[in-house]
């Protein structure tokens, strides 16, 4: 009789560097859930990690592009995200850095979300206060 553990919590390491990039992250774990799970002889699934640097790559590359362009405002938020993220990625190996992080990063991805449906709301009530009656 084996012991096949359904759930397992992620690492705080795994979750660090799944929460440096959350569209990312819900694309690698839709094709890979259970990626996270550690064992003996697996301690960390190279396909996941493929599909997630690709997305991330990707990503990354098209609000690099859309900064650039001068589309968006947020070209210092987005450079001080890259300088914490990059700072902070060798100390990850310490368990409260990784715990910390990777809240930290969920607090930034909610705080950019907010940010863009606040500037989606504006365009709409711009829009509409435009219009012509």
């Amino acid at each position: 009789m084996s012991f096949d553990v359904r759930y397992v919590d992620p690492s705080p390491n795994f979750l660090f560097l799944t929460a440096g990039n959350i569209p990312a992250a819900f694309v690698s774990a839709s094709f890979r859930p259970r990626a996270h799970i550690q064992t003996g002889t697996k301690l960390w699934d190279p396909a996941w990690f493929l599909i997630h640097e690709s997305v991330s790559c990707l990503l990354w590359f098209l609000v690099a592009v859309w900064t650039e362009n001068g589309r968006a405002r947020a070209n210092g938020v987005m450079l001080g995200y890259l300088a914490a993220r990059i700072g902070a990625a060798p100390f990850q190996l310490f368990p409260i850095v990784a715990e910390v992080g990777w809240k930290l990063e969920v607090f930034f991805w909610l705080a950019l979300a907010t940010y863009v449906v606040a500037l989606a709301i504006g365009w709409s009530f711009g829009r509409v206060l435009k219009a012509p009656r």
